[in-house]
């Protein structure tokens, strides 16, 4: 039976994620989002978001869902760069989240390395 106040759950760190992307298609569309919120079930345990910048535009169906413009990414870090922050959130941690299927590891969004000196 359940019991929300065992000891090893009580001290469990959860780890939910969001995801925000230019479209449904992990072939073609990428994260312009990212969020990590760590928790007990006493405490919030720390949190992580960043824009990420998708070097492509937004479609304007995605910017009246979420808010995000293909302006507001100019200066944000791309995926690359922040990876190690994700996982970091990540780390040690029970991962939570809604709609699963769609943000989990089984889907795999395009955001391919950024020459710093393209061409």
């Amino acid at each position: 039976m359940f019991d929300p106040h065992s000891e090893s759950l009580t001290n469990t760190v959860f780890a939910a994620v969001d995801l925000e992307t230019t479209g449904l298609d992990p072939s073609r569309d990428q994260i312009i989002e990212v969020a990590v919120q760590r928790f007990t079930l006493n405490i919030e345990a720390g949190h992580f978001s960043t824009l990420v910048n998708s070097h492509i535009p937004i479609p304007p169906e995605v910017s009246k869902l979420t808010g995000i413009t293909s302006n507001d990414l100019v200066n944000a870090p791309n995926f690359n760069e922040i990876k190690n922050q994700v996982s970091g959130a990540l780390q040690g941690a029970v991962l939570v989240g809604h709609n699963i299927d769609f943000e989990g590891p089984s889907r795999t969004f395009r955001n391919p390395p950024r020459s710093a000196h393209p061409g």
